[in-house]
């Protein structure tokens, strides 16, 4: 009757082997979002916190702050490239008015925020 609650050495070994295989996961991907930080583009829980439903929704998605006051995300109006276009051109002029930025920097902060000129394309 011992014998039936007995764990066998191959077992253990697979629940050892399991558990260091997703701390392992769990690392690296803790660790590359660490990295991306100084990227330009760093990970974020935007996505998910966006995308939230049940009854925290609005909790969730007041956590991301894109969406100024009243403009509900399921109406896409924050898809609009006019509008997305303009609320970018007005946190640039803050942000230059802000920290009172020199033509050199600002001519590098644009360089960051719109990238290389080889790869800008007009949208029409």
């Amino acid at each position: 009757m011992s014998d039936l609650k007995r764990v066998s050495f191959l077992s253990i070994l697979f629940l050892v082997l399991l558990r260091l295989a997703i701390g392992w996961q769990f690392l690296y991907e803790g660790l590359w979002k660490y990295d991306t930080l100084d990227s330009p583009s760093p990970w974020t829980a935007k996505g998910y916190l966006a995308n939230a439903e049940g009854p925290l929704r609005d909790h969730f998605r007041s956590m991301v702050g894109d969406f100024p006051e009243g403009n509900d995300p399921d109406d896409l109006l924050w898809l609009d490239y006019e509008r997305v276009s303009q609320s970018w051109d007005e946190w640039v002029k803050r942000f230059i008015a802000h920290y009172d930025l020199s033509d050199e920097q600002q001519q590098t902060m644009q360089k960051m925020l719109n990238g290389p000129e080889q790869w800008t394309f007009p949208i029409k």
